[in-house]
């Protein structure tokens, strides 16, 4: 069993196409936007060698693979609504972002951190009724 901890890289600009790997320029397998199908497949092949050496069941495998695949999105879903300051997931929201974001070239913290300033409905709405009843 081997572990890759590399290569790694900053992105300066969003891009769900960027690689650091130099090996995976061409299919872009582990590219940004493929990391979680990546981590699912590490996974299945960890849970492959794992059965072979008669380490565990395959039911087993399977149920804790199906867990991962739900956590990682469920997980993802839910600080991608926090970053955008929202209640729950917005899929479409996201998408659109994302998108947006990789054609204008954004820097991915600052866009998050732009989005922060931004008043929320319920503080714009509390400061009116404030101005309101002054």
């Amino acid at each position: 069993l081997t572990i890759d901890y590399g290569p790694y890289g900053f992105m300066d600009s969003f891009d769900p196409g960027f690689t650091p790997n130099m090996t995976d320029f061409e299919g872009r397998r582990y590219c940004y936007s493929n990391q979680p199908q990546a981590c699912q497949w590490n996974c299945i092949q960890l849970a492959n060698a794992l059965f072979s050496a008669d380490l565990v069941e395959k039911e087993a495998a399977e149920a804790a693979l199906s867990r991962y695949a739900e956590e990682l999105y469920a997980t993802y879903n839910s600080k991608m609504a926090a970053k955008l300051g929202l209640n729950g997931h917005d899929q479409a929201l996201t998408t659109e972002l994302l998108t947006l974001m990789a054609q204008s070239e954004a820097d991915w913290t600052n866009t998050f951190r732009a989005l922060a300033h931004i008043p929320s409905a319920a503080d714009t709405s509390s400061s009116s009724s404030n101005n309101s009843s002054s």
